[in-house]
């Protein structure tokens, strides 16, 4: 079976996502081939790692080739290696004009300095688990690991496979201009590498508008896979050491390993998720009892449309000013009229009242 990820990983703007990639994968036959072909910037950290482990399972039954068609940076840099974590021999092709990024992971939040110091806790634990894949599949120190990812550091062709990230190399035939000098290499590497960083931009730009949708949640989903056991105070990315399988471990690992950090885990998902879905109706109730539009806001909830998105806000104010105008109206006009013979009618005098009052608001 052939498989791209070539696009952003991200489930707020038509990216690449872990349901997506799940479903494809199991329409594997068995003792068939996985080519997976990668071609993305990187993208959401909690839809990379879900990818991550996918892949890894099917790793566990069926061989995976990985090629690098292109760009494999930040979290498909990591979604990259998942086989390698299960058999060091799985194996990941690159190409001259392949080109292979490292970095911290990072977000985009705004609140005060617990939110910062919480959000830092996060990324340092995420930024572990990606450190620690790194190291296992190149070999390289994790000090050598943890300083190339401070850095953020592009690998180019020859030097993915010479850094230990791929285990197979292709050069495309040389031209006489290549054997000639080496400046036209140099210069070729650069171009790339600014192509390069021009896609990782643009898919930045894109992941702080997801993180303001949803209010840095997939951050603390990401770190929930990787919650520090209660038990022996390490990350599950770091019992690498007696996970037979290698890699970080699945669920069903954890639960039968570490039942005690699997309920953290379960816990803290659970409770991201209500803290989120609770914001999200007091939100909209909030904007709700001010134009009056429970309607509405019982539509958005619904949907899981957060108060922040301008088409939300804009639908808010459409109603109030719509309302407004109404109500405009109405003042306006004269109060109804009744004949003498309506208003001798005892039935038709309470019909009356009953309109008047639900119509003008009138006791």
């Amino acid at each position: 079976m052939k498989f791209a990820i070539d696009n952003i990983i991200d489930s707020w703007f038509d990216g690449i996502t872990a349901a997506q990639v799940t479903e494809a994968l199991a329409g594997l036959k068995d003792g068939e081939t996985l080519e997976l072909s990668i071609n993305s910037p990187g993208g959401d950290v909690y839809e990379g790692i879900a990818i991550f482990n996918a892949i890894r399972e099917v790793a566990k039954t069926h061989p995976v080739i990985v090629t690098i068609n292109g760009l494999a940076a930040s979290m498909a840099s990591y979604i990259a290696l998942a086989a390698r974590t299960v058999d060091g021999n799985a194996v990941v092709k690159a190409s001259d004009n392949s080109i292979f990024m490292i970095h911290n992971p990072y977000t985009g939040i705004y609140g005060d300095y617990k939110k910062f110091e919480k959000t830092a806790s996060y990324l340092k634990q995420l930024a572990g688990a990606l450190a620690g894949v790194y190291q296992s599949v190149s070999k390289k120190s994790e000090k050598d690991i943890r300083a190339l990812m401070d850095e953020t550091t592009f690998f180019v062709g020859n030097e993915i496979f010479e850094n230990g990230f791929a285990n197979e190399f292709e050069k495309h035939a040389a031209t006489e201009q290549d054997d000639a000098a080496d400046a036209p290499l140099i210069e070729s590497r650069d171009a790339l590498i600014v192509n390069a960083k021009l896609k990782i931009k643009n898919c930045y730009d894109k992941l702080q508008k997801s993180a303001e949708k949803d209010g840095g949640i997939s951050i603390e989903k990401a770190a929930a896979l990787l919650q520090t056991s209660a038990v022996s105070g390490k990350t599950v990315a770091a019992h690498n050491d007696t996970n037979t399988n290698g890699g970080s471990m699945n669920v069903e690992e954890l639960k039968a390993k570490d039942a005690a950090c699997y309920d953290a885990v379960f816990a803290l998902g659970e409770k991201a998720g209500r803290e989120k879905q609770s914001a999200l109706v007091s939100g909209h109730l909030r904007l709700a009892a001010k134009c009056g539009a429970y309607e509405l806001a019982a539509k958005f909830i619904e949907e899981g449309k957060p108060v922040a998105e301008e088409s939300v806000q804009d639908a808010y104010m459409d109603f109030a000013m719509t309302k407004a105008q109404a109500q405009n109206r109405m003042d306006d006009n004269p109060p109804a009229t009744h004949t003498e013979a309506a208003e001798n009618n005892a039935d038709e005098k309470a019909l009356m009242a009953e309109f008047d009052k639900g119509f003008f608001g009138k006791e």
